[in-house]
């Protein structure tokens, strides 16, 4: 299985419920991503894969120019569940 490589835990320009991860092999050509369990006010909770930088900054989608979301899940679903679902490991890096 494809790994997701842990560069950046609780990343600062993110909510404190977010990682970064390397992708190796890359996924749709996005090699980072920011996985975010978003717990705001009034909304539902959702699991977000963002496309992101190697520094964690959220990447814009090539045709759209808005944030390049890969993947969302209902509720609180665990980093490892989200990225296993696009075919990655966790690993501590």
């Amino acid at each position: 299985m494809a790994k997701a490589i842990v560069t950046e835990t609780d990343s600062v320009s993110w909510q404190s419920t977010t990682n970064i991860y390397r992708l190796e092999p890359p996924h749709e050509g996005v090699d980072h991503v920011a996985v975010c369990v978003s717990t705001e006010p009034h909304c539902t909770d959702e699991t977000i894969v963002f496309a992101a930088t190697e520094t964690g900054a959220a990447r814009p989608h090539p045709e759209t120019g808005r944030w390049w979301i890969l993947a969302r899940y209902a509720d609180d679903t665990p980093h490892a569940d989200a990225l296993r679902e696009l075919g990655y490991e966790v690993v501590d890096g």
